[in-house]
């Protein structure tokens, strides 16, 4: 008797203990959308039973990194196991609208039907009228009264019929063109992909029945955003306006409606691991990590790549450098970019980078001024050593005062579609740090939404006013043009990133630029374009120009004159660069006789002059020079 209880109360306890599956409709509620990646938060609500439950989040995106994955709740219960999986069988299509389409098809369809249908009667009834147009008798004639009436009354039926023909036939062609871009629409949702979705699955025990509240958050990779900025003056005495935007996007195969939306430039992809050193070897089949060695032979206009041999093989993570091959100085601010992807980073103060890449991907290194580099990821390390090219003058360049190198290139790889979000209302907050490597987070006051359609939309963030002073510069032995330039001292009150800014001055597009705040000091110089309402002439003046022989030596004498005039109705600053040449020769001797009132830096021949001009001033500047060299050689000397 003793064992067939203890049987029962075993076989209850198993039952109250049985797993109850439960499958819970999910909402996300918060995105929080990086640089790369984005963070999504579900929240659901479910029965519990008493025991052990097994809950599926169901309708998720395959995407999911199951090691980011986090489950929190409301309630008396234990959580078990989290577990995530892709479920093939159940899949969505991209395209959510399809049985709305499908139905406004058939109504037009019916509608149609109606139309041929009254159009066949209006034909029956026309057919009726000319089979008995006759009127009269052979053995009676017909008055012309009776004939009056008969012509109006056929005229009038006719006009009619005609009347209503050629309206049916405006109203079919008009739904008939209607149904077939429908048709056409249908047919680019069954070309769509069908998608698999994600599913996790989550063990709970409860002790007694009870609703619970569950959160669960995760990082999905395909999803990003990039900080765009706006800079527009239309007169040097206004302040610089600046608006923000960000471009986003998301291909995670799962919409975001009406969700609280945060922008961070955090970029979860970064490795946490700390870097640790390992013994540096010189000589033998070893690998100097310099990554640059001047007693190495480099061939001009050609770019390098080192991957050296490490010893381990690709685990989805490459390092490495990149420096100027001139010199072998670092270079930060290089932008690396896996290509087709939106998957990114920029290199650090030292050149360093680390970035996800699969083996067999496409890695493409860029920056201003210097030749695009591209390379396959198939090693652990990858250095590149980067080229100069010839200058763009169009391009606009910001730089921050005091820091050599410029900065990182513009991503221009073509998007589907752009629009435009104008959210009303809309209200950033911004966090404070102002460190340089510091995350900040827009936190978008409404809620959002966002398709999984993998498109590019411009969200507008803010606007503000920045405090500027303004200068002109010009150098006339390059360009005749003076070139608008806001220095902007306290850039860090602006919460300025790393970005590509697009520049209006005086209401016109003067061009892009990267705005490279991580690189800034004291001062961030921006450069807005052409100005030609100043007039800058450079010219030779004649009554200095001599060529002395001397033995067996020459001595050449030339003179410069740069003329300027301000048409503008304010006073201007100029900032004038022009150069004298510099002997690397003992032969060869030169001597700057006059500089013109110019900051001369006799190593590399510069001269600087800083002029003020007031509304239709003209000033002239001269400098001289002479070059003593032999006469057999033959010298540039202007």
């Amino acid at each position: 008797m003793k064992n067939i209880i203890l049987i029962l109360a075993v076989l209850l306890s198993a039952s109250c203990f049985a797993q109850q599956a439960q499958t819970l409709d999910s909402k996300v509620t918060n995105v929080t959308l990086f640089l790369s990646g984005a963070q999504v938060t579900r929240a659901a609500q479910a029965t519990l039973k008493a025991g052990i439950s097994e809950l599926t989040f169901t309708g998720l995106s395959e995407n999911i990194d199951a090691n980011t994955i986090r489950l929190t709740g409301e309630g008396s219960f234990t959580i078990i196991s989290v577990n995530s999986r892709v479920n093939y069988l159940k899949t969505q299509k991209t395209v959510k609208d399809e049985e709305s389409l499908k139905g406004k098809k058939k109504q037009l369809e019916i509608q149609i039907e109606d139309i041929v249908s009254q159009q066949g009667v209006l034909a029956t009834e026309e057919n009726l009228l000319k089979a008995n147009q006759k009127i009269g008798t052979p053995d009676k004639g017909t008055t012309t009264l009776e004939l009056k009436s008969a012509a109006d009354f056929f005229r009038a039926r006719f006009t009619e019929l005609s009347e209503k023909r050629l309206e049916l036939s405006r109203k079919q062609e008009s739904w008939q063109e209607e149904l077939n871009k429908i048709d056409a629409q249908l047919g680019e949702a069954n070309q769509e992909e069908v998608k698999p979705t994600g599913e996790i699955m989550v063990q709970v025990m409860a002790k007694e029945a009870m609703n619970a509240k569950f959160k669960v958050s995760y990082l999905v990779r395909a999803a990003s955003w990039k900080p765009e900025f706006d800079l527009r003056l239309d007169d040097i005495s206004q302040p610089l306006e600046l608006s923000r935007r960000a471009k986003i996007s998301q291909n995670s195969g799962e919409d975001w409606q009406d969700v609280k939306l945060t922008l961070s430039t955090g970029n979860p992809n970064e490795s946490g691991t700390e870097p640790r050193l390992s013994s540096w070897y010189l000589g033998g089949n070893t690998y100097n990590y310099s990554g640059y060695s001047k007693n190495k032979s480099y061939q001009p206009d050609q770019s390098v790549v080192e991957k050296p041999v490490v010893g381990y093989s690709l685990n989805g993570i490459v390092n490495g450098k990149v420096f100027d091959i001139q010199d072998g100085s670092t270079l930060p601010g290089v932008t690396i970019i896996v290509k087709g992807t939106t998957n990114g980073v920029i290199t650090d103060r030292d050149g360093k980078y680390s970035i996800n890449a699969k083996p067999g991907s496409v890695l493409v290194y860029s920056f201003i001024g210097m030749k695009q580099v591209s390379t396959m990821a198939d090693n652990p390390i990858i250095n590149i050593g980067m080229q100069y090219e010839a200058t763009n003058l169009d391009e606009i360049v910001v730089t921050a005062y005091g820091i050599s190198g410029e900065s990182s290139s513009e991503d221009r790889a073509p998007v589907q579609k752009k629009e435009v979000i104008r959210p009303q209302n809309l209200q950033i907050e911004s966090n404070d740090q102002q460190q340089v490597r510091s995350v900040k987070e827009y936190v978008i006051s409404m809620p959002m939404s966002m398709p999984s359609d993998g498109k590019e939309y411009n969200l507008v963030i803010g606007a503000e006013t920045i405090k500027a002073a303004y200068e002109f510069h010009s150098t006339p032995k390059l360009d005749r043009d003076a070139f608008l330039v806001a220095k902007v001292i306290n850039w860090q009150d602006y919460d300025l990133l790393d970005a590509t800014a697009g520049v209006f001055y005086e209401g016109t597009f003067t061009g892009k630029t990267r705005l490279s705040a991580s690189l800034a000091t004291d001062t961030l110089d921006i450069s807005l374009g052409r100005d030609r309402s100043i007039m800058i002439e450079r010219k030779k003046v004649k009554d200095y120009t001599t060529n002395q022989f001397m033995g067996s030596n020459r001595t050449v004498q030339r003179a410069l004159e740069i003329s300027l005039r301000n048409n503008k109705k304010q006073t201007v600053t100029l900032i004038v660069f022009d150069q004298y040449p510099v002997s690397k020769e003992k032969d060869i001797e030169v001597e700057l006789v006059e500089n013109g009132g110019a900051r001369v830096e006799k190593e590399t021949g510069m001269l600087r002059w800083e002029i003020v001009l007031e509304p239709g001033q003209v000033k002239k500047l001269v400098f001289k020079y002479t070059v003593k060299y032999p006469k057999e050689r033959i010298l540039a000397i202007e």
